[in-house]
């Protein structure tokens, strides 16, 4: 990784942080696209996929947020800051958990398969404002805030963050990343599907 001023070896929590992010809208956008094909067709195993990959796009949207709390704490001196794109990470928490909790809260698997499908399609709707409109538009301490001049600690003129070495790494991260969420997305999905044969 190449030398980054008032950074130094910290930089390197970006090539964790940042995939888990993109796994997260990812994983909700795939939640979504699952969600509207099972209204159009109410096969269940439709309702399996977008469920799992909701989940799993939680679970990496914690991840986000444990690794940027780590990363504010060595450069804001705290955990929480309130900055806005801390704040739109745990509003999307909030919203993606009261998803879990409207599927945990009905018992009979058609109508939880169709209210949740609805559901997540209006709470993806929310994401591309909370992960791309609303910190970028808001002055904070993240990178990639108004008036900062550059898109992130990723996408950025700034000298030596275009650096080779540190674009392929993290091409690699975001790459493995990737094939990681497919990779446990269908071992989720054969795991429910199993269930459901011993049932």
């Amino acid at each position: 990784m190449p030398f980054v001023p008032n950074l130094g070896e910290k930089a390197r929590i970006l090539n964790f942080h940042v995939p888990c992010a993109w796994i997260a809208v990812l994983a909700y956008l795939v939640s979504m696209i699952f969600s509207i094909r099972y209204l159009k067709s109410r096969e269940y195993r439709l309702d399996i996929i977008a469920s799992s990959s909701a989940l799993l796009g939680t679970m990496f949207c914690i991840l986000a947020t444990i690794t940027g709390a780590v990363w504010a704490k060595f450069n804001w001196g705290s955990y929480w800051n309130w900055d806005p794109r801390e704040t739109s990470i745990f509003v999307l928490l909030l919203i993606y958990g009261a998803y879990f909790a409207l599927r945990a809260a009905i018992d009979k698997e058609e109508l939880r398969a169709r209210l949740s499908s609805i559901y997540s399609i209006i709470a993806f709707i929310t994401v591309p404002f909370f992960v791309f409109v609303l910190p970028r538009i808001t002055t904070g301490l993240h990178p990639g805030s108004a008036g900062e001049g550059n898109s992130g600690p990723v996408l950025t003129a700034q000298p030596e963050m275009l650096n080779m070495t540190k674009q392929i790494i993290f091409s690699l991260a975001m790459t493995s990343y990737t094939i990681i969420y497919f990779w446990i997305l269908n071992l989720t999905i054969r795991m429910k599907h199993a269930e459901l044969m011993i049932k």
